[in-house]
């Protein structure tokens, strides 16, 4: 015997020996799924998924073939037509290596029953649709399509069709092709135009659903020649020069960091986690500073919210806008750490009366959480200018606390009173890391003091201190102890 038809033959004999076979008095010869005998009739699935019945007295041969193995056949139970629990047990038997072969007789048996309406168990058995018809295979259906679509000019080409008129541009650049449904290779703006999609600088946006991303981007190139892409994730816009992926994967950050907020400092309830974000990321500082004015004189913003973006390298407007320039380092993290910010900032105070270092360790606690890692940028650039070089990016905050722990063996911490005092600027790079894990053992152990101390005001003239001891029933210095020996436990 020839040893591919032995190979073939070896391949196709389990399939035929779990079928059942019947030989009838007119020379019929069926193979397929006897599913019930009754009163002298055979209900019977053949190979092509047709349901027959077939009077015994017909019958000249008759030989059934392997059963189904047991745990399926238990899992069917005693109705053999029961089309939702063959449905089960078919998704079953295909999903199981060892089951799997008697995934195509549970699927031929419900195509039956259902009389033909039922496409999932088509497509497992290998079927193909096209042309709004049903095909047993891949190859018989690509063959009868296309003899259809030659009468329509088309001919043949990378597993479909294309119009011969177009196949030379075909030919010169594919990418600029799309395939349908029906396997006919159609130009790619023609097939997005149809599903209501509109073109902006290489990439496309849904009309019905982006007409405002893409009135900012058009209004972006407009005023100010910057090109940009945009993403969006629900009510977190962002707008990139670069790739519309990036904007994309950013909004989803962003997006994950109004869940920390909403999470950590009991805001859910809070309407302004529903209002509107947006985030721009651009990319050089004339094109930051230019947008900067752009957006103060658009939206009135006022100077200082101008200035204090400026000054801390992206951190965000009032309310909660935001915008970055790539050439900083991490300039994603900041995105994400600057919603935090600007919505803390906005649910806990309208200017600093929550003190910087508790702010600021807000948002560098959910930047860790949303990304990972944890940059430090809360400064004016004049920080950068210094002769010394300050540590500004931490992989995690495993990578933060054994930085924390060297500064204690070194003597290199501060007391926890100074955090209240301290404006952004004057922050070390120390304090903010500091500050990081004593609002996570303020969040463990001392949450509702916490939460009341963010959005509590100062009372006539007390000071941060004072506002500490009556928000936390105790002064810092006292609870400062139980931190240090909360955090040598956590840093073992």
């Amino acid at each position: 015997m020839n040893k591919s038809i032995l190979v073939l033959f070896l391949l196709l004999a389990p399939a035929l020996i779990a079928q059942d076979r019947l030989e009838l008095a007119d020379g019929r010869k069926l193979r397929g799924e006897i599913l019930s005998e009754k009163n002298g009739r055979l209900r019977f699935v053949t190979q092509e998924a047709e349901l027959v019945e077939i009077e015994s007295a017909d019958l000249v041969e008759r030989k059934e073939g392997r059963g189904l193995a047991k745990s399926l056949a238990e899992k069917l139970g005693d109705d053999p037509e029961d089309k939702d629990r063959i449905l089960e047990v078919a998704r079953i038997a295909s999903a199981d290596k060892n089951l799997r072969r008697d995934a195509p007789r549970l699927w031929r048996r419900l195509l039956a029953l259902e009389e033909g309406d039922c496409d999932e168990a088509r497509l497992a058995l290998g079927q193909v649709r096209l042309g709004g018809t049903w095909y047993p295979d891949e190859k018989t259906g690509m063959k009868a399509w296309g003899e259809i679509l030659a009468v329509e000019g088309f001919v043949p080409i990378a597993g479909g069709f294309v119009k011969k008129v177009e196949l030379d541009a075909f030919r010169k650049n594919q990418a600029s092709f799309l395939l349908d449904e029906e396997r006919r290779w159609r130009p790619l703006e023609e097939i997005m135009m149809e599903r209501g999609m509109r073109p902006w600088n290489g990439e496309w946006y849904d009309s019905a659903t982006d007409t405002d991303l893409l009135d900012e981007l058009k209004d972006l190139e407009a005023a100010l020649g910057i090109v940009a892409q945009a993403g969006r994730d629900g009510v977190d816009e962002v707008y990139v020069v670069g790739k519309r992926e990036v904007a994309e994967k950013l909004a989803k950050k962003i997006t994950a960091a109004r869940a920390w907020v909403a999470l950590n400092l009991d805001a859910a309830a809070e309407p302004m986690l529903q209002q509107r974000g947006q985030a721009f990321a651009l990319r050089t500082r004339v094109q930051y500073r230019d947008f900067l004015t752009r957006y103060r004189a658009k939206h009135g913003r006022e100077p200082e919210d101008v200035k204090f973006c400026l000054d801390l390298g992206g951190m965000g407007f009032k309310r909660t806008s935001r915008v970055t320039d790539q050439e900083q380092p991490s300039w994603e993290n900041t995105f994400v750490s600057g919603m935090v910010a600007s919505l803390g900032r906005a649910l806990g105070h309208a200017a600093f009366d929550v003190p910087a270092g508790f702010w600021v360790a807000a948002a560098m606690r959910g930047e860790a959480d949303v990304m990972g890692s944890i940059r430090i940028h809360y400064v004016s650039p004049s920080r950068y200018d210094r002769a010394e070089e300050v540590r500004t990016q931490f992989e995690s905050l495993d990578d933060a606390r054994a930085r924390l722990a060297e500064a204690k063996v070194r003597r290199g911490t501060r007391p926890m009173a100074e955090l209240l005092n301290l404006s952004l600027n004057d922050l070390q790079s120390i304090h903010e890391v500091q500050g990081v894990f004593f609002l996570g053992f303020l969040l463990e152990t001392r949450k509702e003091a916490l939460l009341e101390f963010w959005k509590s005001r100062p009372e006539g003239k007390e000071t941060a201190e004072l506002r500490f001891a009556r928000c936390f029933g105790a002064p810092i210095a006292e609870l400062e102890k139980e931190f240090w020996t909360w955090f040598e436990r956590l840093a073992r």
